[in-house]
């Protein structure tokens, strides 16, 4: 693993079955997770705003699951085997480390924002059709 790519994270990618949401978790290990925080003032006065960008490689280890675009995972059903980066739906969060906390109706997105705290996917940029350095470049806030 290089010493660019040494950070883990836990991806919780939103779906529903039936109108139930459901998260599921996927342990993304020797990816780049970097946080930024912004200060802008203006005459509305300051203005703090704060980012994390996350690259990940495509040989990043995501233990047996393979990536699908977020069109193909929402209607794959098989979710357990594939994990996705979904911008639009803006439900996709992100955790730096590996978390081991499945979100339920007894562990609620709530309790992980306190417990880990965590970011929501806003957008990704494709990046593993490129001759070298294939990767999803994620931004997150």
């Amino acid at each position: 693993m290089s010493a660019l790519f040494g950070d883990t994270i836990t991806l919780y990618n939103h779906y529903k079955t039936a109108r139930v949401d459901y998260w599921q978790r996927t342990v993304i290990t020797g990816v780049q997770y970097r946080a930024k925080t912004e200060k802008t003032v203006d005459s509305a006065g300051l203005h703090i705003a704060n980012s994390v960008s996350v690259t990940i490689p495509i040989n990043a280890n995501t233990g047996v699951r393979t990536y699908l675009t977020p069109v193909a995972f929402a209607s794959d059903t098989v979710k357990t085997n594939h994990w996705s980066l979904d911008a639009a739906g803006n439900q996709d969060l992100i955790v730096f480390g590996a978390v081991t906390k499945d979100i339920t109706t007894l562990y609620t997105i709530d309790a992980l924002k306190a417990e880990y705290g965590y970011v929501t996917v806003k957008a990704v940029a494709d990046n593993t059709l490129r001759p070298l350095l294939k990767h999803w470049k994620v931004t997150a806030a």
